[in-house]
């Protein structure tokens, strides 16, 4: 089960990336997996942070519930799996590797994973098309 987050103008100007897009994705939440984070349009977590405190964009899930942005940083950059140790099976059938704190995440190279955030961080950076 994984829940998508976006970004999107209150008042959306003629053109610019938001109106292209309508919402931007920002990433994926999935229980048990580092978050997703999109990099396609917004290469860093920096740069979207930047963009959660612009008072003129809404965050919000794909559910309609806007998530303020110290609650989405906490999102990306505070997880965990609190659930049972994930197995060595696990981590082969779904193509993945150990993350931190008993998290799965995305292998650099494969699929649409182009990085990990710093040491020990809980994001993955992804490209593409994906939810």
């Amino acid at each position: 089960m994984g829940t998508n987050y976006y970004i999107s103008k209150l008042n959306p100007p003629t053109e610019d990336l938001f109106t292209k897009t309508r919402n931007l994705h920002i990433g994926k939440s999935s229980v048990g997996w580092c978050f997703a984070l999109n990099v396609t349009e917004i290469p860093t977590l920096d740069e979207w942070i930047k963009l959660f405190n612009d008072c003129t964009l809404v965050i919000t899930n794909e559910y309609g519930t806007i998530i303020n942005p110290k609650e989405m940083i906490k999102i990306i950059t505070e997880r965990k799996n609190d659930g049972q140790p994930l197995s060595d099976e696990f981590f082969k059938s779904n193509h993945c590797e150990k993350g931190p704190n008993n998290l799965a995440r995305s292998v650099i190279g494969r699929g649409h994973c182009v990085g990990h955030g710093p040491k020990n961080s809980t994001y993955d950076m992804i490209v593409g098309e994906f939810s």
